[in-house]
């Protein structure tokens, strides 16, 4: 169920009570987060799979990027390719 701003409630995160609970043992800290900063938290910790792949996607993407093509490719000799009609 949506809290007054519209964000979900705590209860429709993945990161149950009981793992802040154990969270407090070494990060007393945690225990006394206001409601919504623990929201953020969670939210922030479901997207992090995400996160991840977007950061290997742009890192893929600069690779590509960086590939140089020679100036002289034919690309009509290339079999992936069909050949060009017309032009040159």
């Amino acid at each position: 169920m949506p809290t007054a701003s519209g964000a979900p409630s705590s209860s429709s995160w993945p990161i149950p009570t009981s793992v802040f609970d154990r969270l407090g043992a070494v990060w007393p800290q945690i225990l006394d987060m206001p409601g919504f900063a623990r929201e953020q938290l969670e939210i922030d910790a479901s997207y992090l799979g995400y996160l991840d792949r977007q950061d290997a996607d742009v890192a893929m993407f600069r690779r590509d990027e960086a590939l140089s093509l020679p100036a002289d490719l034919d690309f009509d000799a290339l079999a992936a390719f069909p050949p060009r009609s017309g032009r040159s």
